[in-house]
């Protein structure tokens, strides 16, 4: 009797280390796609537009950029926390820190959200002194910082014209 029970132990042994398995496997499944919806939610591009209100500003004259989130994901993103500006001629960063609008923690799926009115008054800060910039055209740099990676950002040119007041 005592040799028929040494025969059916290793197959209870068995059987557990396949159940303990089979619960490990099933786990590390279950955590890794949550995992991965935490850090990749839904699919498509999140991407920034910027729209300037003219086609060219005289100089002296405040330049206004509306700027909007396009979330072709399909799920939620959350919002920036702050928009970086760097104006590429120039080699010169601006930043803002508008947030979230008010009452809204996320930018929804399969949306295009307007976030933000950049104003720039054409001046630059040089050593300590606000500096008007010369005429010329700008390429304004424009992304996002935050827990989203919202990408490369985007551009747009500027054209600032003489103005004889100047």
């Amino acid at each position: 009797m005592k040799t028929v029970s040494l025969a059916v132990e290793p197959k209870k042994n068995r059987r557990r280390i396949y159940v303990i398995t089979l619960v490990a496997v099933l786990l590390a499944v279950i955590l890794g796609y949550l995992a991965f919806e935490a850090f990749y939610p839904g699919s498509g591009p999140v991407y920034i537009e910027v729209v300037p209100d003219k086609p060219f500003y005289m100089q002296g004259e405040e330049i206004r950029l509306s700027i909007s989130i396009n979330n072709q994901r399909d799920r939620p993103v959350p919002y920036p926390e702050r928009v970086v500006l760097y104006i590429r001629d120039l080699d010169y960063y601006m930043y803002a820190a508008p947030g979230a609008p008010p009452g809204l923690s996320s930018v929804p799926p399969q949306s295009k959200v307007f976030y933000y009115v950049h104003i720039w008054d054409q001046k630059i800060e040089v050593d300590g002194n606000r500096t008007q910039v010369s005429p010329g055209n700008y390429i304004i740099m424009f992304s996002f910082e935050g827990q989203f990676n919202f990408g490369d950002g985007t551009n747009c040119t500027i054209e600032i014209r003489p103005n004889p007041a100047y």
